[in-house]
């Protein structure tokens, strides 16, 4: 029996467009880091706490380990604090270039001021995308400014750059990012949209159910 047969025609075009676009590109959002570590299980991961820098400005930066490097830069250079990547003027994005190699980077994103030391700066909302230069860039946000604030995003295709975006200058607030963590591609692909045989299955379900509810009615009594 045929595929046509069994399926309506809407199905059959969804199915279609599966088999036509076999490699589609996709950027995942995380705001908790326990989960996107987990989603990494098995990828190879270099985290940076930044411990080792000192504060003052400073011009573009690089930072390498296990294989997997991150130039931080923005367009009137860094300022260093003890412990994260900030800006040394809060008018500038602070820019996270990935190295080749990396499908997933997330870290700490939040604003400090002029001495690199946290404030809460209320009403401020945290911003920060991803871009893969396939896919539109991909966007996260909180709307209270916390060290603890989690981004994090992994991506079908290797990510090229993550930007902080929120500072200005009314008030005075600068970009700043802490415990950056940045990794290779996960074992197990991470996928949004369900899988062909997850579809399919889903229909076998549909036309079992129909097939009950169809035997029920032909069994009841006037």
């Amino acid at each position: 029996m045929s595929l046509n047969k069994l399926l309506p025609a809407s199905t059959l075009v969804l199915i279609g467009a599966f088999w036509a676009t076999p490699s589609h590109a996709l950027i995942l959002t995380y705001t908790n880091q326990t989960i996107f570590l987990n989603a990494l299980n098995g990828a190879t991961i270099f985290q940076d706490h930044f411990n080792d820098i000192t504060s003052g400005s400073s011009p573009p930066l690089t930072r390498t380990g296990n294989d997997l490097n991150v130039t931080y830069s923005a367009p009137f250079g860094l300022w260093n604090t003890t412990g994260a990547i900030s800006t040394d003027n809060s008018e500038n994005n602070l820019l996270a270039s990935l190295g080749s190699g990396i499908f997933a980077a997330g870290g700490n994103f939040y604003l400090t001021d002029g001495n690199g030391n946290f404030q809460s700066f209320p009403g401020q909302t945290i911003s920060a995308l991803a871009t893969n230069g396939i896919d539109p860039n991909s966007s996260l946000s909180a709307t209270a400014n916390s060290t603890s604030n989690f981004f994090g995003w992994i991506s079908t295709t290797p990510l090229t750059v993550l930007t902080s975006t929120s500072g200005g200058i009314f008030p005075n607030r600068w970009n700043t990012i802490d415990n950056f963590i940045v990794a290779t591609a996960p074992p197990t692909p991470v996928t949004g949209p369900p899988a062909l045989a997850g579809i399919l299955g889903a229909l076998a379900w549909s036309r079992r159910l129909r097939s009950r509810v169809a035997a029920g009615r032909s069994s009841q009594v006037d």
